[in-house]
């Protein structure tokens, strides 16, 4: 139940927060990942959009995709917190997303059993 309660005050928390950085422009245009209303099928429009723009300016085009799946999991947290007042963000956001990050560990608790805790780094 603590977790619940823990992990409902962070959504309500990174939700206002999400607002906030729509209202003030932070988020880049083509960031459609995590947007309320923006869907896929925004962005592969999008995407069909400025191909076909492109073929008709220069008769070709090319397009390149990623996969940055887990992409969060691989970030030095240490450099990303370093970042975030550059981002615009308000010092009590950074200071949260900072605190959220650090001393971070998991334990795994199935049928009763539990692991030892382990360091999220």
């Amino acid at each position: 139940m603590h977790c619940s309660v823990r992990v409902w005050t962070m959504y309500s928390t990174l939700s206002s927060w999400h607002t906030y950085l729509e209202t003030y422009g932070i988020l880049s245009d083509p960031q459609y990942g995590f947007r309320r209303n923006w869907l896929t099928s925004d962005l592969l429009a999008y995407a069909i959009r400025i191909r076909n723009e492109a073929i008709e300016k220069h008769g070709e085009t090319l397009g390149v995709s990623l996969d940055i799946s887990k992409a969060f999991d691989r970030v030095w947290h240490e450099i990303l917190v370093s970042k975030l007042p550059s981002f615009g963000l308000p010092a009590g956001l950074s200071a949260w997303i900072a605190d959220f990050l650090s001393d971070r560990s998991i334990r795994v608790v199935i049928d009763g059993s539990s692991s030892g805790q382990m360091a999220i780094n």
